[in-house]
């Protein structure tokens, strides 16, 4: 078992001595053209950050994924849920400091939404400088950047494009819309 949410209080508290760090997954909900999930960006992360957890065999936990990002340019279209970056930014330095009460003094954050990304620089400095957490932060479209562009057949690369279908096609395929795709599966 790997999701913080799953366990009792007393499971976490014998578990601290081989917990060496908790992953937040963190996305939004936004639209993602009229074949993808508005969830697609959190639910994305929330699978990255379970798969990196099962590898690490018990010494990383998976918080609950924050699935509300920082999304007001997608807002003129329906569905699109948006918080402030002050809000983003409090709602992990709050889970930060939880963390840390417990016995935690190692957060990795995996980001699946690009708009977060200022919001979530904001916080990271302030949890490292408040809390003395050490934070890292992974955008992993960033680590394979090299990969996307050798592989990627259209010119695109962006928000909803062959990259995003793709991904979503492994690893939500049930909520891919795929009559609906503007990329031809």
């Amino acid at each position: 078992m790997i999701e913080w949410e799953k366990f009792t209080w007393v499971e976490i508290k014998d578990s601290l001595p081989r917990i060496k760090a908790v992953i937040l997954p963190v996305g939004s909900i936004e639209q993602h053209g009229p074949h993808l999930p508005l969830a697609c960006d959190s639910l994305g992360a929330y699978k990255l950050s379970k798969e990196v957890a099962e590898k690490l065999n018990g010494e990383v936990l998976v918080l609950p994924p924050i699935f509300y990002g920082v999304s007001e340019h997608h807002m003129d279209f329906p569905g699109t849920i948006t918080v402030r970056s002050e809000t983003l930014i409090s709602i992990i330095y709050d889970i930060a400091e939880s963390i840390k009460r417990t016995g935690i003094s190692k957060l990795i954050i995996i980001n699946g939404h690009g708009g977060n990304i200022p919001a979530l620089s904001i916080a990271i400095r302030k949890i490292q400088t408040d809390l003395g957490i050490t934070v890292v932060l992974i955008n992993p479209w960033e680590l394979i950047s090299d990969v996307i562009q050798e592989v990627i057949e259209s010119d695109v690369w962006g928000h909803a494009c062959e990259f995003e279908t793709s991904l979503a096609l492994i690893e939500m395929p049930e909520l891919v819309r795929k009559d609906l795709s503007l990329i031809h599966i």
